[in-house]
């Protein structure tokens, strides 16, 4: 396949698809969808009270790519923070984790996040969609935390104050920060180090930079 061109989305390095490349990846990631039983494709339009952004999801080969680098086990629980209609959640529930957990405010994209999980093929682990703004969910159970860029510094700032009780319970704590336009917001937080940060990927239809952050060690940090 062939990618048009880099370009840049608020300081971000993307990518535009021809019109070929979107063809191609959208055939793929029906087959997906067709495979797990699930029905999460499609932009929808957002309340900008709510989010800074619309709705809309990343290829599944995207997800399949980061889930293998941050390597879940079986004591992990999964928690997508603004989990839309379910698809990072359907490619992590194909893993043996503990639980996988989708977080949205927004009720009927919810909704549908609980029926897509509910009838999905293939799904190993046990999964739980809660509806409300995610700065508000007791974040302490979680171990694998992924966002899209859907929130502005304040409340992603709100988030990682929320997630801090998970990493003061002593997990092995990873976040998967995809578009990541606050990263100063991570870096300011004292507790989260960056240890891995891909650009943009077009050979695993990613076409946004993400960056990878795990819990600093108790004996490093603030040193």
């Amino acid at each position: 396949m062939t990618i048009e061109t880099a370009i840049l989305r608020d300081g971000i390095p993307a990518f535009r698809r021809s019109p070929i490349d979107r063809l191609v990846w959208k055939l793929r990631n029906a087959f997906w969808e067709w495979r797990f039983n699930v029905r999460t494709a499609g932009a929808l339009d957002w309340d900008p009270n709510l989010s800074d952004s619309r709705y809309a999801t990343l290829p599944y080969k995207a997800f399949f790519a980061m889930l293998d680098a941050v390597q879940p086990t079986a004591d992990d629980v999964i928690v997508d923070i603004g989990c839309g209609k379910g698809r990072f959640l359907a490619c992590a529930s194909m893993l043996p984790v503990k639980k996988v957990v989708g977080v949205e405010i927004n009720g009927p994209l919810a909704a549908m996040a609980h029926a897509n999980l509910a009838r999905m093929r293939r799904r190993k682990a046990r999964f739980d969609i809660v509806t409300a703004p995610a700065q508000d969910v007791d974040l302490s159970h979680g171990s694998v935390f992924y966002v899209y860029d859907a929130f502005g510094p304040g409340i992603l700032r709100a988030v990682l104050d929320n997630l801090r009780a998970a990493v003061d319970s002593g997990r092995n704590v990873r976040f998967i920060y995809a578009s990541p336009r606050h990263e100063g917001v991570l870096r300011e937080c004292g507790w989260l180090e960056r240890y891995d940060a891909w650009p943009p990927r077009p050979d695993h239809a990613n076409l946004h930079a993400v960056s990878f952050w795990r819990a600093i060690p108790r004996g490093r940090a603030g040193a």
